[in-house]
């Protein structure tokens, strides 16, 4: 027994030393990857000719040696802590962490192959020493870390398993990952519409398609001068033929062009939606079809060979479901009918498949009755089929009947209980059939041969393709979230309450936070009919002619009124009839319904969690038992905007599960680890606090310290004050939220001009800073070009910009018209120096919609005068031409709400006065959060054509984006981070076009190396790239203040890596004389023909981090002192204005690092306040600068406006009763 007992300890010593080595060999690997093995820079050591070369040769040696050590002890210690646990620690994770946080500090990848530049080993040993030493030693996160760090910085400091990093790195691409996860789909989608339109255009410039032969029923939205509506059906050189909507007979009628509301390019457009949106979802859901009538061989040899071919085996399957049917007393959904010459003909269709171009429906007889004879069967007889190809020509017909014919009878012959068959019922061949040269010619004459053009054929079987393949996805994603969500919920709570450090209050509150997060997961799921549910939209999966199908909030609406007036009539006509049990149901029902409408009526995008948790799971049991009632299809949405909207929400819930299932994953992890409880409590709650941030919640911490200013702070404070202020609703986070996300839209549409999207362009900088200018030379002159436009298009990093547009414009193009506020020097003048912003009545308009929102404000009686102006104004906006799409739909439908709250008489109980306050209070804010976006939109890309890119924030972004992108590719490429391939491979551009490009730019790595440097030098502005200061009312408090904090953060980080290289001030001077000298001399030599010594970040003998530092220095530091002396020195601020102009001056101080710029000017304050300096002499530029920086930039502003107004009243160009009659008109308002 001994013995055994003796053999069994050394076979379990053996296979513990044996994990050890394992983990061991596992972590060298990990290291390697991540810097390589010392063994290369013994090469440089026997290559180094001088004493100097010799001695930065073996610095590079001892240092990476002495770094690969000190990180592969690191993993083995950490795996020991793991091990003694039982949880083994993947050594790969916490590399990928050193990875990313050498990636942030160096702003590029520190790889085996760039790590071997001069003095670069020793600056990156001494980093990550301090990194680890911090990760033995952390006992807790700082409420400074909290606040002012970058949440990446926090993560790697506090965690030394690396699981910390990953998630909140995770939050980070959060955006990114949502994009990426549908970017694919929505490509396809975008590459083939464009090619329609390119297409349909085409078509109509050479006259193969006109109003009067293609327009089909007519295209809508139109109206005459007297705003009636109208629909266009024809036109000729002169005038429009139309139908107005008022006419019951619907009698044609010619109207002159000038006496309709549009122009020959609005009708081309609508003309190429009807088409490319319109009949192409009617034709993806199968309510328009392409039918083929057909016989049946009445030859006995060729109807047995028609029975076994696949349209047979169809035919005759439906027609053996019959009976089943008929057991049921129900009538089969596959059987149709239609008359001609006193005949009738009963058929069935049969889809010829969707894999090809061009789908079509072969319609086969199953019965014919004629008067006076008897039924007959034609399947077994066959029949010849001229008599029906007359009842049933050939062509496009039309459904407008959605019906239901009871339920769903399954492949095994069983029917669903509960379940409803819905069909398109009634078809009808089209009057006008859709035009032949857009359905299936490609266009001769194009405006672009390179430019694709596609049939609207290819356009569905895009779709098609996208659609199946999206199902998949999806299919796969939700179904393993669903297992994976309460498996990982049942460990996680058994782990905290039996293995974890953490005290059993702070385990329920973090259990409770993490199961509401968790929660979202029943936001999209999938039912055992492949319908995918998610918010307002069902995606059936299963079956032919299968789509997204979304609604709109109007028709949601008038779903759930129609059910329950319907259950109510029944319940009033039948109580009679029905039993206490029936009765008892159907009250349950209808109050299921109503809480559906109440809890419809009140979403928002700023819902809280448990509200659009409760949302969905109403919305699936209604779905469930009235699918009857809430799903006509004829009332889809059917605008190009569809699909998209879709994928965005869809994926975006799908991304964040996978993100919240991460975390509860993590955590479960890390309780099982030996972290002190201090240490474990402050990562768990930063972790679910940036998870919180990413999914958009508005109860995130915020503040420093004990200065907390959260929404939930901001809320309670505002209730504990609603009495005093007059407020009568109770305020939540998100009402918070909305309240600074708007008043940072206000800031924005006042400050972020021309001028500052000018400044913003110097960003570029920092590229130049990291690698090089030839570089960024390079890059402005080619990121232009078709061949780099298809790389920045693969990176994806362009994503976030696009995602701003569809967002802020809501698939529209932004117009003049939509500005909310205009700036100009010369309003000074008008204002007679009032202000140079101008307010204009779209920003009049939208204040007043957001007031509307406010519920004391629809509780006014009818007679209010502000409610009714309102009301007018609505109708004026909805018969402006400018205003299409869903904007003009919630328009439209606010104002039929406001009708039947303010107008409907005592009789009419249809509807309930507070499920109407709801929707208007819901739908105002919606319309004026629209009004608002486009408003900020047109201030951020509203410009002359030529100079957007200049001028303009979002094309100037794109533009920064793209340089960055190419610049830090060229630089990875140089430093022989992306490898040798030079395979040429298909990438798209901007249009669309295919272009040939080196494969390893499109590698992995290469996309990682590109979305690193465009959020290390571009820097992200949302709130997960920021710490706790920038949330809540420090939204609006720190607005603006993100950049210069970043932008600190890197010039610092530049200036560190250089001296963490050196061995003290002497040597630091040292070496940057030595890179000054090299420099002059490099540039000398290039300049007499020899452009092997021009700047590359992978130049051999270099010292890159001095050279970046010299670069940071003559650019950021040397601008802080030019553009501080310039608001210093008397006239000398105005003799630059007037040599390089106003806008060019002021990019000086963009160029500046924001910190040293402001030092440079207290300095110079200092200074000069100590010699005979003249007050008149003063430029109040530099006190506006400072505070602009130190202050929040509302109060600055308001600081600056009052300042401003106090100056023009001493000059008397204020009358002198302003300010009396400002209070007077203040206080009268109180």
């Amino acid at each position: 027994m001994g013995k055994k007992c003796v053999s069994a300890n050394e076979a379990l010593d053996r296979a513990v030393q044996q994990q050890r080595k394992a983990y061991e060999d596992e972590s060298i690997i990990a290291v390697d990857g991540l810097i390589g093995r010392s063994s290369k820079f013994k090469l440089d050591l026997k290559r180094a000719k001088t004493k100097k070369q010799k001695k930065e040769a073996q610095i590079n040696y001892d240092f990476h040696k002495k770094l690969h050590d000190m990180l592969v002890d690191f993993l083995l210690e950490t795996g020991e802590i793991g091990m003694a646990t039982g949880t083994i620690i993947d050594p790969h994770i916490k590399i990928r962490s050193f990875y990313n946080m050498l990636n942030d500090k160096f702003q590029f990848p520190i790889t085996p192959e760039t790590i071997m530049a001069m003095r670069r080993p020793k600056s990156v040993y001494n980093y990550v020493k301090k990194i680890i030493d911090l990760n033995a030693s952390k006992k807790g996160i700082s409420d400074f870390e909290k606040a002012w760090m970058p949440p990446s910085l926090v993560a790697a400091k506090a965690d030394r398993f690396g699981l910390v990093d990953k998630v909140v790195r995770s939050t980070l691409r959060l955006t990114d990952n949502t994009r990426q996860a549908y970017a694919e789909y929505q490509a396809e989608l975008e590459a083939v519409r464009t090619g329609v339109t390119n297409n349909i255009l085409s078509h109509i410039r050479s006259g193969a398609a006109t109003v009067n032969n293609a327009s089909m029923d007519g295209l809508h939205g139109f109206t005459d001068r007297e705003n009636k509506k109208i629909t266009i059906v024809g036109e000729d050189a002169n005038t429009y033929t139309v139908i107005y909507h008022d006419d019951a007979d619907r009698d044609r009628v010619k109207l002159s062009k000038n006496d309709v509301n549009a122009d020959t390019d609005l009708v081309r457009r609508a003309l190429s939606e009807k088409y490319r949106d319109e009949l192409l979802n009617d034709l993806e859901h199968g309510q328009v079809r392409y039918v083929i009538p057909k016989g049946i061989p009445v030859n006995k040899s060729a109807k047995q060979k028609w029975l076994k071919s696949d349209n047979g085996k169809k035919v005759m399957n439906k027609i053996e479901r019959l009976k089943y049917y008929g057991e049921e007393n129900l009538k089969s959904p596959d059987i149709r009918s239609i008359s001609h010459k006193g005949v009738t003909f009963y058929y069935v269709m049969v889809k010829q498949g969707e894999e090809s171009t061009g789908e079509s429906y072969h319609a086969y007889v199953t019965k014919i009755e004629k008067p006076g004879a008897k039924p007959r069967s034609t399947v077994k007889t066959g029949y010849d089929a001229r008599l029906f190809q007359e009842a049933m020509k050939e062509g496009f017909y039309k459904s407008e009947v959605h019906s239901s014919f009871g339920p769903i009878l399954s492949k095994r012959n069983n029917f669903i209980k509960g379940s409803y068959d819905k069909r398109w019922r009634g078809f009808r061949r089209m009057s006008r059939q859709p035009n032949s040269s857009i359905m299936n010619q490609v266009a001769e004459v194009r405006a672009d041969p390179q430019i694709t053009y596609n049939t609207l054929w290819d356009e569905l079987l895009t779709y098609r393709n996208v659609n199946k393949k999206m199902a998949m996805d999806m299919g796969k994603r939700i179904t393993g979230e669903e297992k994976t969500m309460s498996s990982l919920l049942r460990s996680l709570k058994k782990s905290m309450l039996t293995q974890g450090s953490l005290s059993k209050e702070v385990v329920e509150k973090f259990l409770l936070a993490l199961t509401n997060m968790a929660g979202a997961e029943s936001r999209v799921s999938i039912q055992k009919d492949g319908t995918i549910h998610s918010l307002n939209a069902t995606f059936t999966t299963k079956g032919e002619n299968y789509g997204p199908v979304k609604f709109h909030r109007r028709q949601m609406d008038f779903f759930v009124d129609k059910a329950i007036a319907e259950m109510k009539e029944r319940r009033l006509q039948m109580s009679a009839e029905m039993t206490q049990a029936e009765k008892k149901s159907l009250d349950e029902d209808i109050k299921e319904l109503e809480e559906y409408a109440m809890e419809l009526a009140g979403l928002n995008d700023n819902s809280s969690e448990s509200d659009i948790n409760k949302l969905i799971f109403l919305q699936k049991a209604v779905h469930t038992k009235h699918r009857k009632l809430m799903s006509d299809h004829r009332l889809r949405r059917k605008d190009d905007r569809v699909h998209n909207d879709y994928m965005s929400q869809t994926y975006r819930t799908l991304v964040r599960n996978d993100l919240v299932a991460d975390l509860v994953l993590t955590v479960d992890r890390m309780t099982k680890l030996p972290i002190s409880p201090g240490l474990l409590e402050d990562e768990i709650e930063y972790m679910i606090n940036r998870v919180k941030v990413a999914i958009g919640d508005p109860n995130t911490n915020a503040g420093w310290g004990r200065l907390r200013f959260g929404n939930q702070v901001v809320a309670d404070k505002i209730n504990s004050l609603k009495n005093i202020a007059g407020l009568p609703q109770d305020w939540a986070p998100e009402h918070a939220e909305k309240m600074f996300v708007n008043l940072n839209a206000v800031m924005t549409m006042m400050l972020l001009g021309s001028r500052p999207a000018l400044g913003n362009r110097t960003q570029v900088i920092n590229d130049a800073i990291t690698y090089g200018f030839p570089i960024l030379f390079k890059a402005l002159e080619e990121y232009k070009t078709p061949y780099w436009q298809g790389i920045v298009n693969h990176t994806g990093v362009l994503n976030l910009v696009s995602m701003f547009q569809d967002v802020m414009m809501l698939g529209q193009d932004i117009k003049w018209t939509d500005a909310g506020m205009i700036s100009h020097p010369l309003l000074l003048v008008a204002t007679a120096g009032f202000s140079k912003n101008l307010p204009t009545m779209n920003m009049v308009h939208w204040r007043k919609l957001w007031k509307l929102g406010r519920e004391n404000f629809i509780k006014r009686n009818t007679n209010d005068k502000d409610i009714q102006n309102i009301y007018e104004w609505i109708g004026r906006r909805i018969k402006k031409e400018e205003i299409e799409g869903k904007e003009k739909e919630d328009l439209e439908y606010l104002a039929s709400l406001y009708w039947d709250l303010l107008f409907a008489t005592e009789e009419d109980q249809s509807k309930n006065p507070e499920l109407v306050k709801a929707r208007i209070k819901a739908l105002s804010g919606e319309v004026s959060d629209s009004k608002l976006k486009r408003m900020v939109a047109w201030k951020l890309t509203k410009h002359f054509e030529p100079l957007k890119e200049l001028f303009t924030f979002t094309e100037g972004e794109k533009a920064n984006r793209s340089i960055t992108v190419v610049a830090s590719l060229l630089g990875a490429d140089a430093m022989g981070s992306l490898g040798t391939s030079k395979k040429l491979v298909k990438a798209l551009d901007f249009d669309g076009k295919q272009v040939m490009v080196e494969d390893r730019f499109l590698s992995d790595a290469a996309v990682n190396i590109a979305r690193n440097a465009v959020y290390n030098t571009q820097f992200g502005m949302s709130q997960v790239y920021l710490g706790e200061m920038f949330a809540g009312a420090g939204r609006t408090g720190m607005q603006y203040k993100a950049y210069p904090l970043q932008q600190t953060i890197r010039d610092f980080n530049t200036f560190s890596n250089f001296v963490r290289g050196s061995s003290g001030i002497g040597d630091s001077i040292e070496r940057l004389l030595r890179e000054a000298g090299g420099v002059l001399s490099d540039g000398y030599k290039v300049t007499t023909g020899k452009p092997q010594f021009k700047y590359t970040p992978g130049m051999k003998g270099r010292d890159h981090e001095a050279r970046a530092a010299l670069r940071d220095f003559f650019t950021r530091m040397v601008g802080s002192i030019f553009a501080s002396m310039t608001e210093i020195l008397p006239g000398l601020s105005h003799a630059v204005r007037l040599s390089i102009g106003t806008s060019q001056s002021g990019m000086l101080r963009s160029m500046e690092n924001p910190v040293a710029g402001v030092l440079m000017r207290l300095i110079g304050v200092a200074i000069v306040s100590q010699m005979d300096w003249d007050d008149d002499d003063e430029d109040k530029t530099i006190y506006d600068n400072i505070a602009r920086l130190v202050l929040p930039v509302i109060v600055s502003v308001a600081i600056n406006w009052m300042i401003s107004n106090a100056e023009a009243a001493e000059e008397e160009k204020l009358g002198p009763d302003f300010y009396e009659d400002f209070n007077a008109r203040s206080l009268s308002k109180r």
